[in-house]
């Protein structure tokens, strides 16, 4: 018998959530929904919207939408009843143990990745929809499951030389990295000054990456070289504005 593939729970940001059904509320429900109803959102946040609405059985394996969502989009006054009500059963453990007495390990433990299919940073984002999601539906839980713990701080090791440049801490902000030689660090030793710098951290790893270039894009002819970083300089932007918007909601609940 084939195993059924486990749903994973809602991990877009809830406002975004939210900004999904107010779309449906300005464009209609359709027939079929899929990711190419939502064109104004990144890629990885269609992803998002459509698993947290199959989770949430909104809609079926085949988009379908379902009375539910039909609810929710349409009802707007009575939308934090019908999404309570989702909530109750589609997160019966976490309620079944009373939400206003349960320990933060104790909801860990029940927050399990077998049942909501969440690991690691996915796992955070998870948690942060279901505690937005009670916000917004006015439900009582215990503010201890969102108190932010205190971890003591890794000593980090000291920088030796410019290649441990990211993973050393010895990134320095772009107003300094640009007045600095690239001795290595952009395409070997050379006397070229850094002009620009953007460095962005990755949501998942928490790893660096950094883009610089001995170039003043506003000073390079139209042509190639200047389409090329601009573009390199967009997918930044789009990366960094996706990654904000989940690190907000989540810092929001905390």
């Amino acid at each position: 018998m084939e195993k059924t593939k486990a749903l994973t729970a809602p991990y877009v940001p809830f406002k975004t959530f939210l900004t999904t059904l107010d779309h449906l509320h300005s464009h209609g429900v359709p027939n079929i929904l899929d990711r190419s109803f939502f064109p104004s959102f990144s890629g990885a946040t269609q992803s998002q919207i459509m698993s947290a609405l199959l989770f949430l059985g909104l809609i079926d394996d085949k988009g379908i939408p379902q009375d539910e969502l039909d609810r929710l989009v349409s009802d707007k006054e009575n939308r934090k009843g019908y999404l309570k009500a989702i909530l109750l059963k589609k997160f019966e453990n976490l309620f079944a143990a009373d939400l206003t007495r349960v320990s933060p390990s104790q909801f860990e433990s029940l927050f399990s990745s077998d049942l909501y299919n969440v690991h690691g940073d996915t796992r955070k984002k998870a948690r942060a929809f279901f505690f937005g999601a009670l916000d917004y539906t006015g439900t009582a839980y215990s503010k201890l499951l969102t108190q932010r713990i205190r971890s003591p701080r890794k000593k980090k090791p000291e920088a030796n030389g410019a290649a441990s440049m990211a993973g050393s801490g010895a990134v320095k902000k772009e107003a300094d990295v640009s007045k600095e030689k690239s001795h290595g660090a952009i395409g070997g030793d050379n006397d070229n000054v850094i002009k620009a710098m953007k460095i962005i951290t990755l949501a998942d790893s928490g790893k660096i990456v950094w883009l610089g270039s001995d170039a003043n894009v506003l000073e390079l002819k139209k042509g190639r070289d200047r389409e090329f970083i601009l573009a390199l300089n967009d997918l930044f932007d789009e990366y960094e504005a996706v990654s904000k918007e989940s690190q907000d909601e989540s810092a929001s609940l905390l």
